[in-house]
C-alpha cells in the first residue's frame, strides 16, 4: 500500500510513502522544538501537498493545527495570529516573506519551518527575524516509514485544530476542536452519506474553513479520492479519525 497514489493535484502525485514520510519529517523537526502537548502551530501555506504534509505532521507532533488562509486579508491573518498566540509556523518559500512581514510584532520568539523542495538557502538569506528552519522533505527512495510519536498517542479531549471564522459580522473567532468531535463527526459523515471506496469528494472550501475537516477526514476512512477547485484529488483509506488516523496509518507500512 506505501506505493499507491495519496495525493494527485494536476500531473503531479504522492504516494502514501511519500506523504507519511513528508509528514513524520516536519513531526520530528517539531519535536526537536521541545513544544507541548496540544501546542498551536499555525499552518500558512496555499491548499497543496505541503499544507497536507502539515496538517498531519502537526498532529503527528501532538499539536494542534491552525491553518492561515494565505489569501486572507493581512489585518485577518495578524489579527488570528495574536489571538491565538501563534508562536509557532510551518510555510513554504513562496509564503515566507508574507509570513515574516506578520511577525513584527513576535519575531524574537517566532519558530519557522520552511518546507522546501530543494536547498534555497540564498532565497531566506535575507530573513533574520525568529527562527527560521529550513527542511527539504523528500524521502521517495525511503523503504519504510515509520511513525512515531515520542509524546505518546492523542487522548479524546486533546485538541486537534483551531478554525477561525471569517468574521464577516465582527472580528474572528477561534472554534477549538477536540480528537473526539472529530471521530464522532467522521463516523457520523461515513454513515450518513454512506461513503464507499468508489466515492469522489468535490472540495472547494479552503483548509481555514470546517468543511475542510469533511474533506480532509472523512476521506481518510475510506479509500476514495477528493476533487477540488485546486486540482487537488486524495485517496486515503482505512483511517476513521485524526485519533485513530495515527495508530492505522502505522500499520499500513
Amino acid at each position: 500500500r506505501q506505493n499507491e497514489t495519496a495525493l494527485v493535484c494536476g500531473k503531479n502525485t504522492l504516494t502514501y510513502k511519500q506523504l507519511m514520510c513528508s509528514a513524520h519529517e516536519i513531526a520530528l523537526k517539531l519535536g526537536s522544538f521541545e513544544l507541548s502537548k496540544e501546542h498551536c502551530v499555525g499552518i500558512y501555506i496555499e491548499k497543496s501537498f505541503k499544507a497536507v504534509e502539515a496538517i498531519l505532521g502537526t498532529l503527528f507532533a501532538n499539536c494542534a493545527y491552525v491553518p492561515l488562509d494565505v489569501k486572507s486579508p493581512e489585518s485577518q491573518v495578524s489579527y488570528i495570529i495574536n489571538d491565538c498566540q501563534l508562536s509557532t509556523f510551518i510555510t513554504d518559500i513562496r509564503s515566507l516573506d508574507s509570513l515574516t512581514a506578520f511577525l513584527t510584532e513576535r519575531h524574537e520568539t517566532a519558530q519557522i519551518i520552511v518546507i522546501t523542495d530543494s536547498d534555497c538557502d540564498e532565497a531566506i538569506d535575507n530573513h533574520t527575524d525568529g527562527l527560521i528552519t529550513t527542511l527539504s522533505c523528500s524521502c521517495q527512495e525511503a523503504d519504510e516509514v515509520e511513525i512515531a510519536l515520542s509524546s505518546g498517542w492523542p487522548q479524546p479531549e486533546q485538541l486537534a485544530s483551531v478554525l477561525y471564522t471569517s468574521g464577516s459580522t465582527g472580528a474572528p473567532k477561534g472554534v477549538m476542536i477536540e480528537h473526539n468531535a472529530l471521530l464522532v463527526f467522521t463516523e457520523w459523515a461515513r454513515t450518513y452519506f454512506d461513503v464507499s471506496n468508489d466515492d469522489c469528494f468535490a472540495s472547494h472550501a479552503p483548509l481555514n474553513f470546517d468543511l475542510s475537516l469533511f474533506d480532509l477526514f472523512t476521506t481518510y476512512a475510506n479509500q476514495i479520492s477528493r476533487n477540488d477547485t485546486n486540482q487537488l484529488k486524495i485517496k486515503m483509506s482505512e483511517l476513521h479519525s485524526v485519533e485513530n488516523a495515527i495508530r492505522r496509518l502505522k500499520n499500513i507500512f
